[in-house]
């Protein structure tokens, strides 16, 4: 669930819904909405969290992924972590 990985990214950056929905001029509700999973976001959306964030769409779809979403269960126990750990290196590298 993408509103997952939004969390994660917004928590990682120190930011409350409120805050981060003024920066993409949306409602602390909506983004609540879609974190939780109540809502789909839009594509609009999506790329107004991810440039507000600075992190990539398809890193909050990765992020927002449980095991359940693998078909293969070792997926999801032991490279997603590694994956997982990767990615926020790259990420941190970059800012």
């Amino acid at each position: 669930m993408i509103g997952k990985g939004i969390k994660h990214f917004r928590d990682i950056n120190g930011l409350s819904q409120g805050k981060l929905a003024v920066k993409i001029k949306s409602t602390q509700q909506h983004l609540s909405d879609i974190e939780i999973g109540n809502k789909k976001p839009t594509m609009d959306f999506l790329e107004k969290v991810s440039k507000a964030l600075k992190i990539p769409v398809p890193v909050l779809f990765w992020f927002g992924m449980e095991e359940k979403d693998f078909k293969n269960k070792m997926v999801a126990k032991i490279l997603k972590p590694k994956i997982d750990q990767m990615m926020l290196h790259l990420i941190n590298t970059k800012k």
